[in-house]
């Protein structure tokens, strides 16, 4: 048999039969034009030729490989721009594969491993995209090889071995055809988790209920979250989420479970108390922990895996980048921001990358009380204005709008619409609670204010972000004059997160204002430690709709004797 080493290029229409099905006439005249206009002349200019032809696809090869991507992305680039005026769900996309390789030559036609693998990295391909193997991608280095993403090794169907793959265009790595082409480790794509049923111990009814509602209440809240991905427990889950209710009188204990199934090994168990007496009360509280607890609990293990070892992985990179933004240091919001400029080189279209790093960009917001400068307002704006248009079903997304608000424009009416969208997406989102809070606090209703911190209080105990909530109960017991509670708290957050600047802060009005001199002077002297250059006047504005609240807090730093 003849044999011989040849760039084996492989193309396929997605869709293609949903395509006919709906309109078969337009579709076909519409396939002719392009394989006359864009293909045939294509490949025929780029050294190539087509080998053989499928209903909706071919199978081409040529003597160069370099010639060969660069009529694949011309190709794909110009059915692009032909099928702009076609209405979206009517437009012909295609996946096309490449690989160099050596093949059998029989009759006209290629066959051989070469073939199958080319074909393979096609069905791996995103629509309107290209799927590289590491042998082509070797061949084009300095010539374009900065076009196409790392996207790890893939395991393609009946292709034994793990196959090293690019794609092009870059922002296109994370819309990989997963369904036929699912990727070698844990981390390579979101993590999966299964429920297991909720199970109630002992003969009482009322636990029973709660645990099978608070089964379907988790189910619907982890199959909204854009960060994990909810599938069967029969379908090799990475991870596995048990919770056992056992009841005595009114009081109810669930103990939550969360175990790798590679390997086996329980990593995250936590006990959570409810009230029989209001069975509804008792499945909000408990589901909205439960969801929470689990949530948290898989992105900081993978947080702590990918800790462990430089990686390129985007999906690690992003769990890290949030393990990061948990923390209330400057240092660790900057490494968080690094992490996710190298993610959006990869994939500039990552919405989740988008969206955190605008977040990153007024961290202040968070961890301090200095000015924020104006271009990374600008830039954040239009970061998180992208994220939004990217994925609009992302919880996260719109809490950082309704953080936006809240924190740089003042308009307190959108930052609540942006949280309550959060909450239309995920109602146990714990975060979106207590920031609801912090927005409730500026609009001058406190009480409403402790009762959204709370809620999501309960959720967070366990978790690394928790120094916010007594950050946000600091701020609220401030607003309402309880300078005890305010103090309380403020100390909380700090040995939770030391040197908090915005816990110091409230540590100091508080202390002045209740005519504390002895807290208010150790206050002010950690304050003035950790940022010597601090001055009264270029304190961030806290934008309360009530100026005289704000002014309050102020005086009370003027109090303690902070400079001017």
């Amino acid at each position: 048999m003849k044999r011989k080493l040849t760039s084996i290029l492989a193309a396929d229409i997605v869709g293609f039969s949903r395509l006919v099905e709906a309109a078969e006439e337009a579709t076909l005249a519409r396939q002719k034009e392009l394989r006359l206009s864009v293909f045939d002349p294509g490949i025929k200019q780029a050294g190539g030729k087509i080998i053989k032809s499928t209903g909706d696809g071919f199978l081409a090869e040529f003597s160069s490989v370099v010639e060969a991507v660069r009529f694949a992305i011309a190709a794909q680039e110009a059915v692009r721009a032909d099928e702009e005026s076609v209405p979206q769900n009517r437009q012909i996309g295609y996946r096309m594969g490449l690989h160099i390789g050596d093949v059998i030559v029989d009759d006209g036609d290629i066959y051989g491993d070469g073939v199958n693998l080319a074909a393979r990295l096609e069905g791996a391909a995103p629509k309107g995209g290209i799927c590289i193997s590491a042998a082509v991608r070797d061949k084009i280095v300095g010539v374009m090889d900065e076009l196409f993403a790392d996207v790890g090794e893939l395991a393609l169907k009946n292709i034994s071995r793990p196959i090293h793959a690019f794609v092009w265009p870059p922002d296109q790595g994370g819309a990989l055809n997963s369904a036929t082409t699912p990727s070698i480790g844990a981390t390579s794509q979101k993590p999966t988790i299964a429920l297991a049923a909720f199970e109630a111990l002992g003969n009482n009814d009322d636990a029973k209920m709660l645990a099978e509602a608070c089964n379907h209440t988790v189910e619907a809240a982890l199959a909204n979250l854009t960060g994990v991905n909810l599938i069967a427990l029969d379908a090799d889950p990475d991870h596995i989420a048990t919770a056992v209710f056992q009841a005595s009188g009114n009081q109810v204990r669930t103990t939550l479970k969360l175990r790798e199934t590679s390997p086996s090994a329980t990593y995250l168990t936590q006990r959570m108390n409810g009230d029989l007496s209001d069975p509804f009360l008792a499945e909000d509280l408990l589901s909205g922990e439960i969801a929470t607890t689990i949530r948290y609990g898989i992105l900081q293990r993978i947080a702590e895996r990918a800790a462990e070892t430089e990686t390129n992985d985007p999906e690690a990179m992003l769990n890290l980048a949030g393990h990061y933004m948990m923390g209330s240091q400057p240092e660790e919001w900057e490494a968080a921001g690094r992490l996710l400029d190298r993610i959006l080189t990869l994939q500039p279209r990552n919405f989740m990358a988008v969206g955190m790093k605008a977040n990153t960009l007024i961290g202040e917001l968070v961890w301090g009380y200095r000015p924020i400068r104006p271009e990374d307002i600008e830039a954040s704006d239009a970061g998180l204005s992208k994220a939004v248009s990217l994925n609009d079903q992302s919880d996260y997304v719109h809490l950082i709008r309704g953080i936006f608000h809240y924190g740089i424009t003042g308009d307190l009416d959108a930052a609540v619409r942006c949280v309550e969208r959060g909450f239309e997406i995920s109602p146990q989102f714990a975060q979106g609670h207590m920031v609801l809070g912090w927005i409730q606090n500026l609009m001058g209703q406190p009480e409403l204010a402790l009762k959204s911190i709370k809620k999501g209080s309960f959720s967070l105990a366990k978790n690394r972000i928790y120094h916010r909530v007594p950050q946000a109960l600091a701020q609220t017991y401030l607003v309402m004059g309880d300078f005890e509670n305010a103090i309380a708290n403020a100390n909380r957050a700090l040995q939770n997160s030391p040197g908090l600047p915005v816990a110091q802060l409230y540590l100091a009005s508080a202390a002045g204002q209740a005519g504390l001199p002895d807290q208010g002077e150790r206050a002010r002297d950690a304050l003035l430690a950790s940022d010597p250059d601090f001055r009264i006047s270029g304190v961030r504005r806290f934008h309360f709709q009530d100026p005289t609240r704000w002014g309050a807090i102020l005086d009370g730093l003027r109090a303690v004797g902070l400079p001017e």
